[in-house]
């Protein structure tokens, strides 16, 4: 309760306290942000075709949105690993990094 801060003079050191929520408050904007990236990828086909109606033979189908995707989450990555708040989630954002990453290389692969 109130009374109970101020019996404990949490007043007499209101600077960190809005230090430590202003860090609190951009680490969660953070952790939405990557639980929006892998919500997104959880949901993502990967679409294929049979190859000229063979049964063994399967080539891409339309990979417009993973592109989009690929190309929206690497931004995203990369804005969150610029941020001062990104220190308690720093590993769980590289994971997605390398990820995210893996699926481009991927696709510039079977491209060529």
């Amino acid at each position: 309760t109130l009374l109970s801060l101020t019996n404990h003079c949490i007043f007499d050191h209101k600077e960190l306290v809005s230090e430590i929520s202003g860090v609190a408050s951009g680490e969660y904007a953070l952790e939405q942000s990557l639980e929006k990236v892998v919500a997104a990828w959880a949901d993502m086909p990967l679409a294929v075709m049979s190859h000229r109606n063979q049964k063994d033979l399967f080539i891409l189908a339309d990979v417009t949105d993973i592109i989009t995707q690929i190309e929206d989450h690497s931004v995203t990555i990369q804005t969150m690993m610029g941020s001062r708040f990104i220190q308690g989630i720093r590993e769980k954002v590289e994971v997605w990094e390398q990820k995210v990453r893996l699926a481009a290389d991927t696709l510039d692969e079977w491209f060529q």
